[in-house]
């Protein structure tokens, strides 16, 4: 008995974007934007707790204001398909 035999994956409104090579380059694109962001906001992490644990207060504040961007980003990229879904009216 196969347990996946009726399952097919589905995309939902996505479909016809994700269907051309432009979508799934777009797609590709987005979650390297994730991948990248995501390490930016980890080394900005990282030096905040070297930075406290050494107690050197200017580097800690110069880490904690490199941690606005890459949390921004990633909320813009988590936002993006919602907002593309309401432009587009899927």
């Amino acid at each position: 008995m196969d347990i996946w035999n009726n399952i097919t994956p589905n995309f939902g409104p996505f479909a016809p974007i994700l269907s051309e090579p432009v979508g799934v380059l777009l797609a590709a694109a987005w979650a390297l934007g994730f991948v990248v962001l995501g390490f930016f906001l980890i080394e900005s992490l990282v030096r905040m707790g070297k930075a406290r644990r050494a107690n050197v207060p200017d580097v800690y504040e110069d880490a904690k204001s490199g941690l606005f961007w890459p949390a921004v980003g990633i909320i813009a990229l988590a936002a993006l398909p919602v907002i593309w879904a309401v432009l587009t009216g899927i």
